[in-house]
């Protein structure tokens, strides 16, 4: 095992055993200093960075768990790897308790077979080369022109991502037009392949048991309702796509498209917090149709990032870049469709903003700007190009990956709760009760940023609850809310009923409409959308029309007395 590069402080009182440790790991190319002094270990603590220290609970003078305690105090030793070790100190309590307070990596007990040691220091030498590698993808931020060259080496260089890097990978692999297959391993050892041909995606492959392509059919206007009814009831073989083109229901064109999007929302799919291990495997890929190609693969680029990664994870990434500089780069131009993008247009005044070039930090504390829409806005500017930071590199860092299988129980209740809220705000909703909605959801949302139906049903709350001298703040308010609504909740109708409601409320009687009358076709149970469509043609319903008034005062029309 090489340990080349690696600096080891060990701080053992007991000569033998800490010669022998001391022998180890130089033999393995380790740089290493012994001490038997606490005080002396604070000295070179404080005179030099090291990759581990090994400390010994029972030393002269200090006892270990402090030690460690003291040099983690150290700012620059806040994130040093620590293993304890003792002989004596070996009760279950006592280990426990002193690996809480020094945040160590573990405790070994002695004798130990320093094979153990080893194999520990290995293994955390590679997550510290996976965490270089991310950290060298996201350094292309700081930098105004990066190669296509660089950009294929930093892929091939990664290892384990999160999920919230994807959309990123699937930028580069779009810009640098490359042909393979990119593997994505999941935790739960389900396996995702996204095809690439040229820089367009010509194939999503993933575990998909809801394909929502009815539902899309019918979001996306291309076709009738009972037309999609029809085509389901048919026993044929045939796919429901192809039943409703033989049948001039469908233009091939159009159902394209609605493949596109099946392809978008199998990818927002891979987007999540989970730790994730991927591989691109260069190969030569025939480009077909449908794909996504670069123009498209921004749109949908926007709405992973506005809907799938949570603001608390940005503002980590961007923690070390506060005194960077942000600077349009040459691929800026206001005039691009992707200026007039949700995330962008919610920020009043974000474009003259950035041709100032702003410190990260400066644009950060302005009120008139949501953190929501700025950190995402920021984001898909960064991650498309359109800017980069002014920065020195070796301040760059980037959010750690937590994946902690003791805390998935927890996050399994946390979920539930955040449900149960929600469920508790849908009787408020339906029974017209904004206000008492909008505490359990923003609750729900506090536990599970991206629990099901929250921001959906957040944005049907801010609706409810619009003062009229206020009405233009509050909208925007709901835009944001609606930004980060995920692809596959676009599909369902409590959505299309939500975008009946904010349509209406920009008096947009048309659009509103036609969203009510989506809803109801995903699901004609839903009353509330059923109401809303009775209340829009009791408003258009001409006074004084006979035809068009209720028979009950058509019948008392005729005695009433003249």
């Amino acid at each position: 095992m090489s340990l080349d590069t690696l600096r080891f402080l060990v701080v053992e009182d007991d000569q033998s055993f800490g010669a022998a440790l001391k022998e180890t790991l130089e033999r393995g190319g380790g740089s290493v200093v012994l001490t038997a002094s606490s005080s002396e270990a604070m000295e070179f603590c404080r005179g030099q960075n090291y990759d581990f220290i090994i400390i010994d609970c029972l030393l002269p003078g200090m006892t270990g768990v402090d030690l460690a305690q003291t040099i983690r105090n150290m700012k620059q030793h806040a994130q040093t790897k620590m293993v304890l070790m003792s002989g004596i100190f070996t009760d279950q309590n006592f280990v426990q308790e002193a690996l809480k307070l020094t945040k160590a990596l573990t405790f070994l007990k002695k004798p130990f077979d320093t094979a153990e040691l080893l194999t520990l220091i290995d293994k955390e030498k590679s997550k510290r080369n996976v965490g270089d590698a991310r950290k060298s993808l996201y350094q292309t931020f700081a930098k105004e022109i990066v190669s296509d060259r660089e950009k294929k080496k930093l892929i091939e260089s990664l290892e384990s991502v999160s999920g919230y890097d994807l959309p990123f990978i699937y930028s580069m692999l779009s810009q640098t037009k490359s042909s393979g297959h990119l593997n994505i391993y999941a935790p739960d050892k389900s396996v995702f392949g996204v095809t690439f041909a040229e820089g367009c995606i010509v194939g999503v492959d993933i575990e998909d048991t809801k394909t929502y392509l009815g539902a899309m059919l019918i979001e996306s206007g291309y076709v009738r309702p009972d037309d999609v009814q029809h085509a389901l009831n048919d026993k044929s073989p045939r796919k429901i796509g192809q039943k409703l083109i033989d049948n001039y229901k469908l233009s091939p064109h159009a159902f394209d498209l609605v493949l596109m999007d099946q392809m978008n929302l199998r990818l927002s799919r891979t987007i999540s917090e989970a730790s994730l291990k991927i591989n691109f495997s260069l190969s030569s890929i025939e480009l077909t149709n449908p794909c996504i190609d670069g123009e498209k693969l921004q749109n949908y680029l926007h709405d992973w990032i506005a809907s799938k990664i949570p603001t608390q994870w940005l503002k980590t990434l961007y923690s070390a870049w506060f005194r960077g500089q942000l600077v349009p780069t040459s691929l800026w131009d206001p005039k691009n469709h992707m200026f007039q993008s949700p995330l962008l247009k919610v920020l009043p005044g974000i474009v003259q903003e950035l041709e100032k070039k702003p410190v990260l930090s400066e644009l950060a504390r302005k009120p008139e700007f949501s953190e929501v829409a700025l950190y995402k806005g920021l984001h898909f500017l960064l991650t498309s190009g359109f800017v980069y930071l002014q920065i020195n590199e070796r301040d760059i860092m980037v959010a750690e990956d937590k994946n902690d299988p003791m805390e998935e129980q927890k996050k399994a209740e946390i979920m539930l709760q955040a449900g149960k809220l929600l469920e508790q705000a849908r009787g408020f909703l339906q029974l017209s009760q904004y206000s008492k909605a909008l505490g359990p959801i923003q609750e729900a949302l506090q536990l599970n940023s991206s629990v099901f139906h929250g921001h959906t049903m957040m944005a049907w709350a801010k609706i409810g609850t619009i003062d009229p001298l206020r009405k233009a703040q509050q909208l925007k308010e709901v835009e944001i809310e609606l930004m980060q609504i995920p692809a596959d909740e676009k599909y369902d109708a409590t959505y299309s009923f939500v975008m009946g409601l904010y349509h209406k409320a920009n008096g947009e009687a048309v659009q509103s409409r036609k969203s009510f009358e989506k809803a109801l076709a995903l699901d004609n149970t839903l009353m509330v959308a059923r109401r809303e469509l009775s209340l829009l043609e009791a408003q258009n319903r001409p006074k004084g029309d006979l035809l068009n008034r209720d028979l009950k005062d058509v019948i008392s029309g005729f005695f009433k007395k003249k």
